[in-house]
């Protein structure tokens, strides 16, 4: 942050008590108007282990883990034995930090980016006092810290690219672990295409890169062939199978299901919904034992009566559930269209609207109702999502979302700014892309959830993007960083 301090031209100390002090007013106004601290999903979630476990089998449940990558469960254990009495308050303190966190974070990127001070602070503040942000903030769910990580990557990218030192080669490569070990759709092709395309793009800085990553890429590794030699699945999480069958096979028709049931082209899998209690589904399946000792995957109940997710036979059920999935996929590839045209109307949503949030949202009608239609653009009109879901769309971010992407991949690939600055606004567009393409492809349900963790990186952008259109028009200047050799001394100066 010293680099982004020095391009503040000084005055650090006052900037950071105004943003302190709007964090503190803001997160006030939502407390008085009821927002409270959601740890119920330590005890409901599918993701999570058994509390049981996590407080006393945490290694051993941790090591045969493959639902999920495993370290937001060792998150969670780790703060469930250190506040073994308090661990709601230790919940809330640490995501109130990473609050803190992603908002500095924002507003240093953009002042490093050569954002003016006051777009920075307003584009930061104003994400910051978004419904959407206390919702995640106040929410124990991955999707928040996840959206932290990626912020703080593209801060010490920058600092990276233009300093060279290990401490911000370490600190980025940390927060690629962080997101790998956490989220399954960063997966270890997401790992790869990052660091080869850094590598390239920065030939100066190609060693330093290739130091740090490798060991983040053994970890990772480590954690696929675990899983390969214990479960014969080379993956982050086995779920593939049954989240695909969200997009596919629940989006056609039960009698054309049945039919394809019948004619031995899907299994009876095709008939039933993923992610359900173990005994509703055929006893061949129950029937599939090993680990028998190991609880977190012997279990089918967690001890809350909640299904386990982990429990072994799971494994062949994602399994079956892939191959139905790929199957209808040939057999019938419009219905997967349509999951996937669900998906990304979804994916253009307020992130406030969720289910998964209902309990705070329900607190915060008026300001979310307020903020979807000023800013996100919110229509009175609705449409279908799918046949029973129903949902208007929201202009701003139906049409501002590419814009913006496509605004700054012009910016990245052109030659006005700095190839320092290119490569990082390549790395946010990577990420954007990544997790929308991706994510929209295999998932439907979730996506504006989904979107929130690369939020704060479109804000980033609209910031950069906004001060090139301000710059021309109205002369508002920032303070481009100044020339270095991170590229061979490709670097161009200010306002080209």
């Amino acid at each position: 942050m010293n680099e982004a301090a020095r391009s503040s031209g000084g005055g650090l100390g006052p900037i950071l008590a105004w943003m302190l002090l709007c964090f503190t007013t803001v997160h006030a106004f939502y407390f008085a108007s009821g927002l409270r601290f959601d740890g119920t999903p330590l005890t409901g979630y599918w993701q999570y282990l058994d509390v049981t476990l996590l407080r006393g089998r945490l290694a051993e449940s941790l090591f045969y883990l493959h639902s999920q990558p495993p370290l937001f469960n060792l998150f969670l254990g780790l703060v469930l034995k250190v506040a073994p009495a308090r661990f709601d308050l230790a919940f809330q303190a640490v995501f109130l930090v990473l609050g803190i966190v992603l908002y500095l974070s924002l507003f240093f990127v953009m002042r490093g980016l050569g954002v003016a001070k006051c777009l920075a602070l307003l584009s930061s503040t104003l994400f910051m006092a978004s419904p959407s942000f206390v919702l995640y903030e106040a929410w124990l769910c991955h999707t928040f810290p996840v959206a932290v990580a990626l912020t703080l990557s593209v801060l010490f990218l920058h600092a990276l690219v233009h300093r060279g030192r290990w401490a911000s080669a370490l600190g980025f490569v940390a927060c690629l672990l962080f997101v790998c070990g956490t989220w399954a759709l960063f997966h270890l092709a997401y790992l790869v295409v990052v660091a080869v395309g850094l590598a390239v793009l920065l030939p100066a800085r190609r060693s330093l890169l290739l130091k740090t990553v490798a060991p983040v890429f053994a970890l990772v590794l480590i954690l696929y062939v675990k899983n390969l030699v214990l479960f014969a699945h080379f993956g982050p999480s086995t779920w593939l199978g049954m989240n695909l069958s969200r997009i596919t096979l629940q989006r056609v028709p039960r009698a054309e299901r049945r039919r394809l049931v019948a004619a031995g082209a899907l299994s009876e899998l095709g008939l039933i919904r993923p992610f359900q209690s173990i005994e509703v589904y055929p006893a061949a399946y129950r029937q599939i034992q090993r680990f028998e000792d190991v609880q977190s995957l012997s279990q089918a109940a967690k001890s809350t009566g909640e299904p386990n997710l982990n429990h072994f036979p799971y494994i062949a059920l994602s399994e079956q559930y892939l191959r139905d999935s790929l199957t209808l996929i040939r057999e019938s590839p419009s219905a997967y269209a349509r999951g996937v045209l669900a998906a990304w109307l979804y994916y253009f949503t307020s992130t406030s609207d969720s289910r998964l949030l209902t309990t705070n949202v329900e607190r915060l009608r008026w300001p979310i109702q307020l903020w979807d239609r000023l800013l996100y653009g919110r229509t009175s009109i609705e449409i279908d999502v799918t046949s029973t879901d129903h949902h208007p769309p929201y202009l701003s971010l139906l049409i501002g979302l590419p814009l913006v992407l496509f605004a700054s991949l012009r910016l990245a690939t052109g030659d006005r700014l700095p190839h320092g600055v290119r490569v990082v606004v390549i790395y946010m567009c990577f990420n954007i892309l990544w997790v929308a393409v991706v994510g929209n492809s295999i998932e439907v349900g979730e996506n504006n959830r989904f979107r929130f963790a690369t939020d704060p990186l479109s804000t980033i952008l609209l910031g950069l993007v906004l001060q090139r259109a301000l710059a021309g028009r109205f002369r508002v200047r920032g303070t481009w960083p100044a020339a270095g050799s991170a590229d061979g001394g490709r670097e161009r100066g200010p306002g080209q």
